[in-house]
């Protein structure tokens, strides 16, 4: 499958559409410069584009860019680089910190589930019996 390069797609989807090509372009720059921005800075950990599917961060991978980040700072002499590096790792832990808590979430909601059909079990086999022990009497 190749893809439709935009100069070709955004003309005959106007056309289609019925609105001007400068319109279309309009939103098209707006909806991709939105994107980059949200993917950019982090602020999400699931971006989900329409007809591309899901990005999602995953934690495991940031602790790794962290590490790799701090071994770059170790072995850097330029100070801009090094200021670059930092801001980065600081954006990446902000990151991390947010997936470190969607985890504990997931966990949680997980024990609560096991818990409530635990429970849900204890009280059909509660009623059973009680059922059973009512019929023999």
């Amino acid at each position: 499958m190749t893809p439709t390069k935009v100069k070709d797609l955004i003309p005959e989807v106007a056309k289609k559409l019925g609105i001007p090509e400068e319109h279309l372009a309009a939103m098209y720059s707006f909806y991709i410069k939105e994107n980059k921005k949200i993917l950019s800075n982090m602020e999400e950990l699931h971006i989900t584009l329409k007809g591309l599917g899901t990005m999602t961060i995953k934690g495991w991978e940031i602790k790794k860019e962290i590490e790799r980040r701090n071994a770059k700072i170790l072995n850097s002499f330029n100070e801009e680089n090094i200021k670059e590096l930092r801001e980065e790792i600081v954006l990446y832990e902000k990151v991390l910190v947010k997936w470190e808590e969607q985890e504990q979430r997931k966990k949680l909601t997980g024990k609560k589930k096991q818990e409530f059909y635990k429970n849900k079990e204890k009280e059909a086999n509660n009623e059973s019996e009680r059922k059973t022990t009512g019929s023999l009497e």
